[in-house]
């Protein structure tokens, strides 16, 4: 009864279709598709604020430089057109080094959360 009433049962994950967050990406994205299909192309500037947009985006890019954006998101925003910048896959080249050095310390890939940069790396 609660499926049909559309109950949320996971929040804030992005790998899941029905949570809360996963929505609200899910919105921007259409919104930057209807950007892309008016202006033909998706360089929103980030002081473009209809629907939030240029902020939203800006923060895609931003954690898509640093290679902290859902792998699933990144390549869908990646599909339409969006870039991160010259950078992006340097900057995932240096957190895969920074996890290989860590493997090989600790001999495990249990990376503690104050670690936050290589954290969110991995976990993605």
């Amino acid at each position: 009864m609660l499926n049909k009433l559309g109950f949320v049962w996971k929040i804030d994950k992005a790998d899941s279709e029905a949570s809360l967050s996963q929505r609200a990406w899910e919105q921007m994205f259409e919104r930057l598709l209807e950007y892309k299909e008016t202006y033909g192309n998706v360089n929103v500037h980030r002081k473009y604020r209809k629907w939030g947009l240029g902020n939203w985006l800006s923060v895609q890019r931003s954690e898509g430089r640093r290679g902290l954006l859902d792998a699933r998101r990144a390549r869908r925003l990646q599909e339409v057109g969006v870039s991160w910048g010259s950078n992006y896959d340097e900057r995932w080249n240096k957190g895969l080094e920074r996890f290989k050095a860590f493997k090989k310390k600790y001999d495990n890939c249990d990376i503690p959360p104050w670690d936050r940069g290589l954290f969110l790396w991995a976990q993605n």
